[in-house]
């Protein structure tokens, strides 16, 4: 497989802006900074984030600590609010997939409960999120959250970002604002390699 140079992943990263109906400021800042969009805010220290989120993921997605930027979303069957998104989460998982982006969506339960989780996957044609699960809430509560759904992003290996509840916003623009990320990442690394 070929690499691409920094300025095709910057082509390719404004053509996947445009193409999700990215606002113009949002694409703009994709050189420098991708906007936040709510309900997201930054975490102040990413460092003390990392050991919980660890015990926080089942094994399978450890590899979220060496992916360029990837959102996983905390869920339960029996949270109306958590299914009320997964579709939209699996959605955005295929565009990012399709269109070769540098992250990736990923979904999490709360609890060992496999064929009500594989059931409700199916139902909500969002199976694209696995079905991967953590045994109880203790290890998300450990990351300061109170509830279900959440949401963590991670960019370079680190939890940048969160969300408590509902993901409210335009999937187009959380699928714009993953794919910039990914792209400021990836033009991170292309300039530290040339140093």
């Amino acid at each position: 497989m070929r690499r691409q140079s920094g300025g095709a992943r910057w082509r390719v990263g404004l053509l996947l802006l445009s193409a999700t109906g990215a606002s113009p400021a949002l694409a703009d800042q994709a050189g420098s900074q991708c906007a936040v969009p709510a309900p997201f805010v930054a975490i102040d220290d990413p460092q003390i984030w990392i050991q919980p989120l660890q015990k926080a993921l089942p094994a399978s997605h450890q590899s979220v600590f060496t992916t360029p930027v990837t959102l996983i979303n905390y869920w339960a069957v029996w949270c109306p609010p958590c299914r009320k998104e997964l579709p939209m989460l699996a959605k955005m998982q295929e565009t990012l997939v399709s269109s070769q982006a540098p992250a990736s969506v990923g979904a999490v339960h709360v609890g060992n409960h496999l064929p009500a989780i594989t059931a409700t996957l199916e139902k909500l044609a969002a199976t694209s999120l696995g079905s991967e699960f953590i045994e109880d809430f203790n290890a998300v509560r450990q990351l300061g959250f109170k509830g279900l759904p959440a949401t963590v992003v991670t960019v370079n290996g680190l939890p940048q970002y969160r969300a408590d509840g509902y993901l409210h916003t335009d999937p187009q623009v959380l699928t714009a604002w993953l794919t910039c990320l990914g792209v400021n990442r990836a033009q991170t690394i292309t300039r530290n390699e040339q140093k």
